[in-house]
Parts: structure tokens; sequence; C-alpha cells
């Protein structure tokens, strides 16, 4: 069975939207995504990102582009950055966050070839493990 949460913000005490998923901070959003699925966000200075991998296995790609369309993964605070192959070929595929994420990259003026991305996590990587950004 899969869930689409999409934006959760912190409930009032003693409320839950999803049973078993922990309460959330006040000032604290959290994005579900599927596997083979993608999220766009508009981030601003100051804020801090954190993905977890919650099921393992799943290797990641993220991306973040500044207000001229540019994508490098020095926003991101890493030295080091691979091609977007991964998004590449979630855009296209026929999935819902596909079809948005190309809608958002065309309006934005963003172009995924010459996007540089940060990988996260491995193809063997183990449930629970945390990439922070800063």
């Amino acid at each position: 069975m899969s869930y689409d949460f999409g934006v959760e913000q912190a409930a009032r005490i003693g409320q839950a939207y999803v049973p078993g998923l922990p309460t959330l901070p006040i000032d604290t959003e959290r994005y579900t995504i599927p596997g083979g699925g993608s999220q766009s966000l508009q981030i601003a200075e100051g804020d801090r990102i954190q993905v977890i991998d919650r099921e393992g296995l799943q290797p990641g790609e993220i991306l973040l582009f500044n207000s001229n369309g540019v994508s490098q993964a020095g926003f991101l605070g890493s030295k080091s950055g691979g091609s977007a192959t991964g998004l590449q070929s979630i855009v296209k595929s026929q999935e819902k966050s596909a079809q948005r994420l190309d809608t958002i990259l065309q309006r934005l003026g963003c172009d995924l070839n010459t996007a540089e991305v940060v990988h996260i996590f491995q193809e063997a990587s183990p449930s629970g493990n945390t990439v922070n950004f800063v």
C-alpha cells in the first residue's frame, strides 16, 4: 500500500495526520517521495534540509537551482557533483511527480542537461541513512 502525503506541517498537540509518523516541530515540513519519484521545493537562505532513506537501497540525487537557472553542487555545500542522470530518467517517465518536475523546470528555465547534482545514498545503503544540508 502506498500513500501520497504531499507536504505535512506541524500538528496541534494530540492530533496525528498519519498514525505512526512522528509529530513535527513547528517550522518543519516533511515530504515523502516514492522510489523513482521526485519533489520540487522552494528553499530560502538559512533553510536546513535533511534527507532520510527510510527503506534503504534508495540511491538519490539532490540539486538546487539558483534564480538564474544554474545548478552547482557547491550551492548545497558539496565539493563534487555529477550529472543528473537519475533525474533525467525520472523526467522521461510517465510518473506523476516527473510530469510536475518537468513543467516546473521548463517554466523556470532550468536545464537538467547542464545541472550539477549531489548523489546521495547508494544502491546498497541501509535503511535510516541520513544526509543533511545547511
